[in-house]
């Protein structure tokens, strides 16, 4: 199996398994495009928490009951008026009094927690979803293995659509609308930086790189782009999974069972449009047209090994289709069972699906293909794959031979 068919059908089963609404047979588009990242660095003030000295502290409440003389208070402790004077300044410099020796609201603050709290100048890098400038969480962050420049993209690639600067995602537009209010600044990075923050006083755009994403179309749905992500808490398998980074209605969220995700802002809506669009248009394009008859041609035969039976309407097999087992033939065969058909993707044939269809007619194939689905469901693919490949006998009937282990396996 190449490369290209690897990505897109492991990533359109992991996308099956994780969001269970979609029918394959639903599917009008998948394939692969490039979606926009954004890497900011913030200027922000950052409280700091510590334990404070005791004459620092003793001091601060003396000023806070309006006791603002050095004198007064070096007296009251028992200690010289140099030495109180020098505590006022560290107060005035952690921002606890100001030039007038009136406690402010940090000072009050700190008298309150009973720790020094001061607010220090720190800056922090964040990655950013470009198209509606939110903050890609820290326990929700990118798989950064497939991070990629479009200038990256070999030959095979160059037909992949993605989202670019003449789309209308620029550093600028970033900047700009990062910086249209300092509480949405605030509210945009929140998740990513540091709880203690309590204001964002500058953004800058560093630059803007490219996630190989997959562009999903559903019938009577919007396109919607998923992006694999990295789950800090997530276990095994489930921490990689792929997640939209917001949908086009409320409605689309409820519909992949995550309402809590936000809606597109500003044009993003038209601008994933506008690549699905140019998926389309690459799509009829000679160049992917011949991948297509390539693809179907090499897998088929290669990988899956059958040999189809093609149509006016749809590409075919029937149990005599069959002339080699492989763990291909296996998934294939269980979309049968679970799905009455089986789609193949491949990332150069620009998000076009290729069905293959068992015969209905062929009564061998659909008891097969149900058990083979009883078999996934109730155990390992492993195990099912090894149990099936160390006891098929019949290499001229496969299908029949199948029927046979399977029953075997079941029977267990």
């Amino acid at each position: 199996m190449t490369k290209h068919t690897i990505k897109a059908e492991v990533a359109l089963k992991d996308i099956c398994a994780r969001y269970s609404v979609i029918k394959k047979s639903d599917i009008e588009a998948f394939g692969p495009v490039y979606y926009p990242i954004a890497r900011i660095e913030a200027d922000m003030h950052e409280k700091t928490f510590e334990d404070f000295d005791a004459v620092q502290e003793s001091v601060l409440r003396f000023i806070a009951l309006g006791f603002k003389e050095e004198t007064m208070i070096a007296n009251l402790m028992g200690l010289t008026a140099d030495y109180i004077q020098n505590m006022m300044k560290l107060l005035l410099s952690y921002g606890h009094i100001d030039s007038g020796r009136n406690i402010t609201p940090l000072g009050s603050e700190s008298i309150a927690q009973g720790q020094k709290i001061t607010l220090i100048f720190t800056k922090q890098v964040f990655l950013l979803d470009a198209l509606n400038c939110n903050i890609i969480r820290i326990d929700k962050d990118l798989d950064r293995t497939i991070i990629e420049h479009p200038d990256e993209m070999t030959t095979s690639e160059k037909h992949i659509t993605f989202l670019d600067h003449a789309a209308g995602i620029s550093k600028s537009d970033v900047e700009r609308t990062l910086k249209e209010e300092q509480f949405s600044t605030l509210q945009r990075l929140n998740g990513g930086m540091n709880i203690n923050v309590t204001a964002v006083t500058d953004v800058r755009c560093l630059g803007i790189r490219y996630v190989k994403s997959y562009l999903l179309k559903l019938k009577g749905h919007a396109p919607v782009i998923f992006v694999k992500r990295f789950d800090y808490n997530g276990k095994g398998a489930e921490r990689f999974y792929w997640l939209p980074f917001s949908v086009e209605e409320q409605s689309e969220g409820y519909f992949y069972g995550m309402p809590e995700l936000p809606i597109h802002s500003r044009g993003t809506s038209s601008m994933i449009q506008d690549a699905y669009k140019r998926m389309q248009e690459n799509g009829s394009s000679e160049w992917v047209l011949g991948e297509m008859k390539r693809s179907l041609e090499e897998l088929t035969k290669n990988i899956y090994g059958i040999n189809l039976e093609p149509t006016d309407t749809k590409n075919m097999v029937t149990s005599t289709g069959f002339f080699k087992y492989s763990g291909s033939s296996l998934r294939l065969l269980y979309g049968f069972g679970k799905d009455g058909l089986f789609p193949l993707v491949d990332d150069r044939i620009s998000g076009n699906i290729m069905f293959i269809y068992p015969d209905k007619n062929d009564l061998l194939l659909d008891q097969c293909a149900t058990y083979v689905q009883q078999a996934l469901d109730q155990f390992s693919f492993d195990k099912v794959h090894r149990y099936i490949e160390k006891r098929l006998q019949n290499k001229e009937h496969i299908i029949q031979d199948m029927i046979i282990v399977l029953k075997e396996l079941l029977s267990l």
